[in-house]
Protein backbone atom coordinates (compact mmCIF):
# COMPACT_ATOMS: atom_id res chain seq x y z
CA UNK A 1 0.00 0.00 0.00
CA UNK A 2 3.38 2.26 0.38
CA UNK A 3 3.40 2.62 -3.54
CA UNK A 4 -0.44 3.41 -3.79
CA UNK A 5 0.36 6.16 -1.25
CA UNK A 6 3.70 7.78 -3.27
CA UNK A 7 1.26 8.17 -6.52
CA UNK A 8 1.80 11.79 -7.80
CA UNK A 9 -2.00 11.81 -8.93
CA UNK A 10 -4.37 14.24 -7.29
CA UNK A 11 -7.67 13.79 -6.07
CA UNK A 12 -8.89 15.76 -8.83
CA UNK A 13 -6.43 13.66 -11.48
CA UNK A 14 -8.61 10.68 -9.88
CA UNK A 15 -12.16 11.80 -10.04
CA UNK A 16 -11.23 12.71 -13.96
CA UNK A 17 -10.14 9.10 -14.32
CA UNK A 18 -13.28 7.69 -12.78
CA UNK A 19 -15.19 9.32 -15.70
CA UNK A 20 -12.89 7.39 -18.59
CA UNK A 21 -14.81 4.86 -20.41
CA UNK A 22 -11.99 2.52 -20.65
CA UNK A 23 -10.39 1.04 -17.77
CA UNK A 24 -6.99 2.79 -16.77
CA UNK A 25 -4.40 0.68 -14.24
CA UNK A 26 -0.95 2.09 -13.58
CA UNK A 27 1.78 0.52 -12.35
CA UNK A 28 5.51 1.32 -10.76
CA UNK A 29 8.59 -0.30 -12.93
CA UNK A 30 8.32 -3.44 -10.27
CA UNK A 31 4.19 -4.21 -11.33
CA UNK A 32 2.68 -2.91 -8.10
CA UNK A 33 -0.15 -1.23 -9.01
CA UNK A 34 -0.41 2.33 -8.29
CA UNK A 35 -3.78 3.10 -9.66
CA UNK A 36 -6.65 1.32 -10.60
CA UNK A 37 -9.96 3.08 -11.92
CA UNK A 38 -13.49 3.00 -11.31
CA UNK A 39 -14.23 1.30 -15.26
CA UNK A 40 -11.20 -1.03 -14.43
CA UNK A 41 -12.98 -2.14 -10.98
CA UNK A 42 -16.15 -2.84 -13.42
CA UNK A 43 -14.22 -4.41 -15.76
CA UNK A 44 -12.03 -7.07 -13.29
CA UNK A 45 -14.85 -7.15 -10.34
CA UNK A 46 -12.42 -5.63 -7.91
CA UNK A 47 -12.40 -2.63 -5.70
CA UNK A 48 -9.05 -0.37 -6.24
CA UNK A 49 -8.31 -1.12 -2.55
CA UNK A 50 -7.99 -4.79 -3.23
CA UNK A 51 -5.50 -4.58 -5.76
CA UNK A 52 -3.57 -1.41 -4.90
CA UNK A 53 0.20 -2.68 -4.23
CA UNK A 54 -0.58 -5.76 -5.17
CA UNK A 55 0.89 -7.18 -8.27
CA UNK A 56 -0.74 -6.64 -11.94
CA UNK A 57 -0.35 -10.40 -12.49
CA UNK A 58 -3.51 -10.85 -10.47
CA UNK A 59 -5.01 -9.86 -13.73
CA UNK A 60 -3.68 -12.10 -15.74
CA UNK A 61 -3.78 -15.89 -16.02
CA UNK A 62 -1.47 -17.63 -14.35
CA UNK A 63 -0.30 -19.31 -17.70
CA UNK A 64 1.20 -15.77 -19.25
CA UNK A 65 3.08 -14.08 -15.91
CA UNK A 66 6.51 -15.28 -16.90
CA UNK A 67 6.16 -13.84 -20.40
CA UNK A 68 4.43 -10.86 -19.43
CA UNK A 69 7.20 -10.36 -16.49
CA UNK A 70 9.72 -10.47 -19.40
CA UNK A 71 7.78 -7.85 -21.65
CA UNK A 72 7.08 -5.37 -19.06
CA UNK A 73 10.81 -5.56 -18.07
CA UNK A 74 11.88 -4.84 -21.38
CA UNK A 75 9.45 -1.96 -21.91
CA UNK A 76 10.26 -0.33 -18.71
CA UNK A 77 14.23 -0.15 -19.91
CA UNK A 78 13.38 0.94 -23.33
CA UNK A 79 15.10 4.19 -24.27
CA UNK A 80 13.12 4.13 -27.16
CA UNK A 81 9.32 3.74 -26.78
CA UNK A 82 7.22 5.25 -24.93
CA UNK A 83 4.10 3.16 -25.75
CA UNK A 84 3.02 0.52 -27.90
CA UNK A 85 -0.34 -1.56 -27.92
CA UNK A 86 0.01 -5.17 -25.51
CA UNK A 87 -0.23 -8.42 -26.80
CA UNK A 88 2.29 -7.66 -30.36
CA UNK A 89 -0.53 -8.92 -32.46
CA UNK A 90 -1.64 -11.54 -29.72
CA UNK A 91 -4.81 -11.52 -28.36
CA UNK A 92 -4.63 -10.73 -24.78
CA UNK A 93 -6.04 -12.03 -22.02
CA UNK A 94 -7.99 -10.83 -18.59
CA UNK A 95 -8.55 -12.52 -15.36
CA UNK A 96 -11.85 -11.28 -13.52
CA UNK A 97 -11.94 -11.56 -9.79
CA UNK A 98 -14.47 -14.34 -10.16
CA UNK A 99 -11.91 -16.35 -12.23
CA UNK A 100 -13.57 -15.90 -15.70
CA UNK A 101 -10.77 -15.06 -18.44
CA UNK A 102 -12.25 -12.67 -20.89
CA UNK A 103 -10.37 -10.61 -24.24
CA UNK A 104 -9.18 -7.26 -24.17
CA UNK A 105 -7.46 -4.67 -26.28
CA UNK A 106 -4.67 -2.49 -24.49
CA UNK A 107 -2.26 0.14 -24.92
CA UNK A 108 0.57 0.61 -22.64
CA UNK A 109 2.66 3.65 -21.79
CA UNK A 110 5.53 4.83 -19.89
CA UNK A 111 6.10 7.93 -18.64
CA UNK A 112 8.98 9.26 -15.72
CA UNK A 113 7.00 11.17 -12.93
CA UNK A 114 9.14 12.74 -10.36
CA UNK A 115 12.29 9.95 -11.29
CA UNK A 116 9.41 7.43 -10.95
CA UNK A 117 8.88 5.26 -13.56
CA UNK A 118 5.42 4.78 -14.48
CA UNK A 119 3.36 2.07 -16.40
CA UNK A 120 0.09 2.90 -17.46
CA UNK A 121 -2.39 0.71 -19.12
CA UNK A 122 -5.51 1.65 -20.95
CA UNK A 123 -7.68 -1.33 -21.63
CA UNK A 124 -10.95 -2.52 -23.09
CA UNK A 125 -13.01 -5.71 -22.87
CA UNK A 126 -13.87 -6.46 -26.04
CA UNK A 127 -15.75 -9.94 -25.42
CA UNK A 128 -18.83 -9.08 -27.23
CA UNK A 129 -16.49 -7.54 -30.21
CA UNK A 130 -14.96 -11.50 -30.13
CA UNK A 131 -17.96 -12.78 -30.20
CA UNK A 132 -19.84 -10.44 -32.94
CA UNK A 133 -16.36 -11.68 -34.91
CA UNK A 134 -16.83 -15.19 -34.65
CA UNK A 135 -20.36 -15.02 -35.33
CA UNK A 136 -19.23 -13.37 -38.45
CA UNK A 137 -16.64 -16.15 -39.26
CA UNK A 138 -18.70 -18.48 -38.88
CA UNK A 139 -21.67 -17.37 -41.06
CA UNK A 140 -18.88 -16.97 -43.69
CA UNK A 141 -17.76 -20.48 -43.73
CA UNK A 142 -21.42 -21.24 -43.93
CA UNK A 143 -21.90 -19.31 -46.25
CA UNK A 144 -18.75 -20.66 -48.54
CA UNK A 145 -20.06 -24.09 -47.79
CA UNK A 146 -23.95 -23.69 -48.62
CA UNK A 147 -22.44 -21.58 -51.74
CA UNK A 148 -20.07 -24.43 -53.09
CA UNK A 149 -22.61 -27.21 -52.48
CA UNK A 150 -24.85 -24.93 -54.90
CA UNK A 151 -22.44 -24.62 -57.55
CA UNK A 152 -22.21 -28.15 -57.59
CA UNK A 153 -25.92 -29.22 -57.69
CA UNK A 154 -26.30 -26.12 -60.91
CA UNK A 155 -23.70 -27.54 -62.48
CA UNK A 156 -24.87 -31.04 -62.33
CA UNK A 157 -28.30 -29.42 -63.64
CA UNK A 158 -26.86 -27.61 -66.21
CA UNK A 159 -24.74 -30.88 -67.58
CA UNK A 160 -28.14 -33.34 -67.45
CA UNK A 161 -29.80 -30.69 -68.66
CA UNK A 162 -27.69 -30.18 -71.63
CA UNK A 163 -27.32 -33.98 -72.53
CA UNK A 164 -30.75 -34.73 -72.52
CA UNK A 165 -32.02 -32.14 -74.66
CA UNK A 166 -32.34 -31.89 -78.06
CA UNK A 167 -32.28 -28.68 -79.30
CA UNK A 168 -30.94 -25.20 -77.87
CA UNK A 169 -34.51 -24.11 -76.93
CA UNK A 170 -35.60 -26.71 -74.95
CA UNK A 171 -32.44 -26.65 -72.78
CA UNK A 172 -32.75 -23.07 -72.81
CA UNK A 173 -36.26 -23.43 -71.16
CA UNK A 174 -35.73 -27.03 -69.13
CA UNK A 175 -32.54 -24.92 -67.52
CA UNK A 176 -34.86 -21.70 -66.39
CA UNK A 177 -37.00 -24.08 -65.07
CA UNK A 178 -35.03 -25.83 -62.95
CA UNK A 179 -32.98 -23.04 -61.84
CA UNK A 180 -36.02 -21.45 -61.13
CA UNK A 181 -36.50 -24.51 -58.66
CA UNK A 182 -33.11 -23.92 -57.21
CA UNK A 183 -33.64 -19.98 -56.47
CA UNK A 184 -36.71 -20.84 -54.95
CA UNK A 185 -35.51 -22.86 -52.23
CA UNK A 186 -32.52 -20.80 -51.65
CA UNK A 187 -35.35 -17.67 -51.08
CA UNK A 188 -36.85 -20.01 -48.52
CA UNK A 189 -33.90 -21.10 -46.75
CA UNK A 190 -32.38 -17.20 -46.95
CA UNK A 191 -35.64 -17.33 -44.64
CA UNK A 192 -34.56 -19.32 -42.02
CA UNK A 193 -30.86 -17.56 -41.77
CA UNK A 194 -29.91 -21.12 -44.23
CA UNK A 195 -30.66 -23.26 -41.58
CA UNK A 196 -32.94 -25.45 -43.86
CA UNK A 197 -36.51 -25.25 -45.30
CA UNK A 198 -39.88 -26.32 -44.31
CA UNK A 199 -40.91 -29.71 -46.09
CA UNK A 200 -44.56 -28.04 -46.35
CA UNK A 201 -43.33 -24.73 -48.11
CA UNK A 202 -40.92 -26.66 -50.59
CA UNK A 203 -44.19 -28.97 -51.84
CA UNK A 204 -46.40 -25.83 -51.72
CA UNK A 205 -43.70 -23.56 -54.17
CA UNK A 206 -42.94 -26.57 -56.97
CA UNK A 207 -46.62 -26.93 -56.80
CA UNK A 208 -48.61 -23.71 -56.83
CA UNK A 209 -48.06 -23.15 -60.87
CA UNK A 210 -50.23 -26.16 -61.28
CA UNK A 211 -53.24 -25.75 -58.72
CA UNK A 212 -56.69 -25.74 -60.08
CA UNK A 213 -59.40 -23.52 -58.90
CA UNK A 214 -60.47 -25.14 -56.15
CA UNK A 215 -57.23 -26.40 -54.79
CA UNK A 216 -58.10 -29.71 -54.78
CA UNK A 217 -55.76 -31.48 -57.47
CA UNK A 218 -53.00 -32.04 -54.97
CA UNK A 219 -52.79 -33.08 -50.89
CA UNK A 220 -50.46 -32.45 -48.69
CA UNK A 221 -50.80 -34.69 -45.20
CA UNK A 222 -47.73 -34.97 -42.82
CA UNK A 223 -46.09 -33.28 -39.65
CA UNK A 224 -43.92 -30.07 -39.82
CA UNK A 225 -40.51 -30.67 -40.31
CA UNK A 226 -37.37 -28.69 -41.37
CA UNK A 227 -35.01 -30.20 -43.96
CA UNK A 228 -31.78 -29.66 -43.37
CA UNK A 229 -29.94 -27.14 -46.17
CA UNK A 230 -27.64 -30.60 -47.42
CA UNK A 231 -30.96 -32.34 -48.62
CA UNK A 232 -33.17 -28.84 -49.42
CA UNK A 233 -31.95 -28.37 -53.10
CA UNK A 234 -31.77 -32.12 -54.00
CA UNK A 235 -35.25 -32.66 -53.03
CA UNK A 236 -36.81 -29.25 -54.37
CA UNK A 237 -35.20 -30.38 -58.11
CA UNK A 238 -36.74 -33.71 -57.47
CA UNK A 239 -39.82 -32.50 -56.45
CA UNK A 240 -39.80 -30.08 -59.44
CA UNK A 241 -39.68 -32.84 -61.74
CA UNK A 242 -41.81 -34.95 -60.22
CA UNK A 243 -44.77 -32.33 -60.88
CA UNK A 244 -43.28 -31.21 -64.39
CA UNK A 245 -43.91 -34.95 -65.42
CA UNK A 246 -47.14 -35.23 -63.70
CA UNK A 247 -48.45 -31.74 -65.28
CA UNK A 248 -47.37 -33.08 -68.87
CA UNK A 249 -47.49 -36.53 -68.71
CA UNK A 250 -49.50 -37.34 -65.24
CA UNK A 251 -52.25 -36.85 -62.76
CA UNK A 252 -52.04 -32.80 -62.99
CA UNK A 253 -52.53 -33.20 -67.22
CA UNK A 254 -55.96 -34.47 -66.36
CA UNK A 255 -59.10 -32.37 -63.90
CA UNK A 256 -60.24 -35.48 -62.83
CA UNK A 257 -56.02 -35.76 -61.70
CA UNK A 258 -54.74 -35.59 -58.68
CA UNK A 259 -51.48 -36.01 -56.49
CA UNK A 260 -51.21 -37.21 -52.60
CA UNK A 261 -48.18 -36.43 -50.74
CA UNK A 262 -47.45 -37.98 -47.58
CA UNK A 263 -44.86 -38.01 -45.21
CA UNK A 264 -43.78 -39.25 -41.85
CA UNK A 265 -40.88 -39.21 -39.75
CA UNK A 266 -39.40 -42.30 -38.01
CA UNK A 267 -36.83 -42.55 -35.35
CA UNK A 268 -33.54 -44.88 -36.58
CA UNK A 269 -30.34 -46.11 -35.11
CA UNK A 270 -28.63 -43.24 -36.77
CA UNK A 271 -30.92 -40.67 -36.23
CA UNK A 272 -34.39 -39.48 -37.81
CA UNK A 273 -35.39 -40.51 -41.32
CA UNK A 274 -37.65 -38.88 -43.36
CA UNK A 275 -40.28 -41.29 -45.67
CA UNK A 276 -41.67 -39.22 -48.39
CA UNK A 277 -44.76 -40.88 -51.05
CA UNK A 278 -45.88 -39.10 -54.09
CA UNK A 279 -48.57 -40.80 -55.31
CA UNK A 280 -50.94 -39.99 -58.79
CA UNK A 281 -54.39 -41.01 -59.38
CA UNK A 282 -57.22 -39.86 -61.93
CA UNK A 283 -54.19 -39.31 -64.70
CA UNK A 284 -53.78 -40.78 -68.02
CA UNK A 285 -52.73 -45.05 -67.81
CA UNK A 286 -49.53 -45.62 -66.93
CA UNK A 287 -46.94 -47.58 -69.05
CA UNK A 288 -43.85 -47.96 -67.91
CA UNK A 289 -41.15 -46.59 -70.08
CA UNK A 290 -39.47 -48.29 -72.71
CA UNK A 291 -35.87 -46.67 -71.49
CA UNK A 292 -35.23 -44.99 -68.85
CA UNK A 293 -35.94 -41.04 -69.15
CA UNK A 294 -33.86 -37.96 -67.78
CA UNK A 295 -36.08 -37.34 -65.37
CA UNK A 296 -36.08 -40.71 -63.52
CA UNK A 297 -31.89 -39.85 -63.94
CA UNK A 298 -32.05 -36.54 -62.20
CA UNK A 299 -34.33 -37.78 -59.26
CA UNK A 300 -31.71 -40.83 -58.36
CA UNK A 301 -28.79 -38.33 -58.99
CA UNK A 302 -30.50 -35.96 -56.23
CA UNK A 303 -32.32 -37.99 -54.15
CA UNK A 304 -29.89 -41.26 -54.25
CA UNK A 305 -30.77 -44.42 -56.12
CA UNK A 306 -30.69 -46.72 -52.73
CA UNK A 307 -32.92 -44.03 -51.45
CA UNK A 308 -35.65 -43.69 -54.01
CA UNK A 309 -38.39 -46.06 -55.10
CA UNK A 310 -40.07 -45.04 -58.51
CA UNK A 311 -43.47 -47.11 -59.41
CA UNK A 312 -45.20 -46.97 -62.95
CA UNK A 313 -48.30 -48.06 -61.65
CA UNK A 314 -51.27 -48.51 -64.38
CA UNK A 315 -53.67 -46.44 -61.85
CA UNK A 316 -50.84 -43.86 -61.68
CA UNK A 317 -47.13 -43.25 -61.24
CA UNK A 318 -45.73 -43.06 -57.33
CA UNK A 319 -42.36 -42.19 -56.09
CA UNK A 320 -41.13 -43.01 -52.21
CA UNK A 321 -38.32 -40.82 -51.03
CA UNK A 322 -36.17 -41.71 -47.71
CA UNK A 323 -33.89 -39.18 -46.29
CA UNK A 324 -31.97 -39.13 -43.06
CA UNK A 325 -32.19 -35.91 -41.25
Amino acid sequence: MEDAEETPLGPVADELLSLVADGVIATDERGSIILFNKSAEETFGYKAGEVLGKSIDILLPARFHSSHQVHIQKFSSSISRLSRSMGGGRDVIGLKKSGEEFPIEAGLTRHDLAGRIILTVVLRDISERKQIEEARRLVTHEISHRLKNLMTVVNSVVSLTARASESVETCENLLLERLGAIGRTVDLMLLDDWSGADLGDLLKAELAPYRDYRGENYRLSGPEVKIPPQWALSLTLALHELATNASKYGALSRPSGVVQIEWRISQQPKGSMLQLDWVESGGPLVNPPDRRGFGSDLIERCMGRSKTRLSYNPSGFAAHFQVML
